[in-house]
């Protein structure tokens, strides 16, 4: 079993101190990289976590029309990572996304968590998301 998750994508000149790609990925895959951190507050009223709660009936909407053959999802999902991610540049902007998930899920999904629970049941039919990671 590998401990190191790969991807193809590319990246988009934005900031010096952060790098931003884009790649294709199923659902399961970002599932294996990235994790949902609930939002809640602390008990001095400090905000934490990136995701509300899901909505099974928004997740189940999302899933009857994905089920469909000619579905497409152009909207991408958002993921951020401060550590774990290697960057290695192949040509220009294209290059090679390598995730390490040795110590577990290193990146935590800032957007797109209903779409991705919709989409990870069909993952056998191979339908493939845009996901934008920031690092």
């Amino acid at each position: 079993m590998t401990n190191k998750i790969k991807f193809t994508g590319i990246a988009a000149r934005q900031s010096n101190k952060h790098t931003v790609v884009s790649f294709p990925a199923l659902a399961s895959d970002v599932f294996a990289v990235a994790k949902i951190d609930r939002a809640g507050r602390t008990d001095q009223g400090e905000l934490f976590g990136f995701q509300r709660p899901q909505v099974s009936k928004h997740i189940f909407e999302i899933r009857d029309y994905l089920s469909k053959p000619d579905a497409v999802l152009p909207n991408s999902v958002v993921l951020a990572f401060v550590e774990g991610v290697k960057i290695n540049f192949v040509q220009d902007q294209i290059c090679e996304i390598e995730i390490d998930i040795e110590n577990g899920k290193p990146g935590f999904i800032v957007d797109g968590q209903q779409r991705l629970s919709a989409l990870e049941p069909l993952d056998e039919r191979g339908f493939e998301v845009f996901v934008s990671a920031i690092i």
